[in-house]
């Protein structure tokens, strides 16, 4: 644990130094270095590494496409592998690419780097890198494809959230909610509600048949994605009290809050509704970002508080799910371990 939370802790104290200088984004990658380094020299660390090992090489050894994930997620797999025998580093290599993705859409211009250095890097950074590597790859796309859905650039933006879908297909989502938040477009909303209601119709079984699947390897409680429920609404609260934010965004904000509470509900018989609402959370932070960063909103010192204050517990949240996994099963986060170890 003391890896995570002292490189966590450096890289907060940088960047916060940073916020004070003239080379705000050179502290900030400065920072960011020891929880690389941590994320890819390691061993088997992270809930899925095991399992992502384990297909990582059969996919090279097949060649081509299994079908085992998302077409290109496995050509990236087949890539790194022509120039690597270990799968993991190739795993690492993934790992790698979505950390310069983050990086940068971290530092273009006019980027508001409040909410990303409080919650996307020290809650999410160890999870997109060293356990949902498809996901953490898929969203930081999207992350830093916000820079196009900012600047009004939205067939860029699309392409590339197409991209991201097609590493992991949620990144599909996460961009469409995003578009449709930002833009204010409330027709496609509607649209894409009406699509995937016709859809769920007519692909009813396999719908049925994914459900019942996470239903089994899953046992649901009254406490399933309960902490990250806590974060989110106890953010978007913040948000939406405060005049300079909440004249622009309210109504994005009730969408978002309205799903989180329904995703946890759903969370109570599946562990897909675990899945969203962990996409519903990340979806609020990236929309808090490119608030910030296209000037629509102006948050007061009291409320940058109150989400630090938030950002401090989600902190704490996600470092105690480490420690739970102490020991379980071929890959926990707890103990770290070097690959050479």
């Amino acid at each position: 644990m003391e890896f995570y939370v002292s490189s966590t802790l450096f890289f907060v104290m940088a960047s916060l130094f940073g916020s004070y200088t003239r080379w705000p984004r050179t502290f900030f990658f400065i920072g960011l270095l020891p929880m690389i380094l941590i994320a890819l020299l390691r061993g088997n660390v992270g809930i899925d590494t095991a399992v992502y090992l384990q297909e990582i090489q059969r996919i090279a050894e097949a060649g081509e496409y299994t079908r085992t994930f998302e077409p290109l997620f496995e050509k990236l797999i087949l890539f790194f592998s022509s120039f690597f025998d270990s799968p993991r580093a190739v795993l690492a290599a993934l790992g790698a690419i979505t950390t310069v993705f983050l990086v940068m859409g971290a530092i273009q211009k006019n980027q508001s780097l409040l909410v990303f250095c409080a919650f996307i890097i020290p809650v999410y950074y160890f999870d997109m890198v060293m356990n949902g590597v498809r996901y953490g790859l898929s969203f930081a796309i999207v992350f830093w494809a916000l820079i196009y859905l900012r600047d009004g650039k939205e067939k860029r933006f699309i392409a590339w959230v197409v991209v991201a879908s097609l590493i992991q297909s949620s990144g599909g989502l996460l961009g469409l909610m995003l578009y449709v938040l930002h833009s204010r477009r409330w027709r496609v909303l509607i649209g894409c509600t009406v699509l995937f209601a016709v859809g769920f119709v007519g692909a009813y079984p396999y719908f049925i048949a994914k459900f019942q699947n996470y239903s089994e390897i899953y046992t649901a409680s009254i406490f399933s994605g309960l902490s990250t429920l806590i974060v989110t609404v106890a953010a978007l609260l913040i948000w939406m009290l405060d005049p300079g934010t909440r004249k622009n965004t309210f109504s994005a904000c009730c969408i978002l809050l309205s799903i989180a509470c329904l995703m946890f509900g759903v969370a109570q018989i599946s562990y897909a509704g675990l899945r969203f609402l962990q996409l519903v959370s990340f979806a609020t932070f990236l929309y808090f970002i490119i608030s910030m960063s296209s000037n629509r909103v102006t948050l007061s010192n009291v409320s940058k508080a109150a989400l630090l204050g938030v950002a401090v517990i989600a902190f704490i949240l996600k470092m105690k799910n480490f420690s739970d996994s102490f020991n379980e099963g071929p890959s926990p986060f707890v103990p770290y371990l070097f690959f050479w170890e």
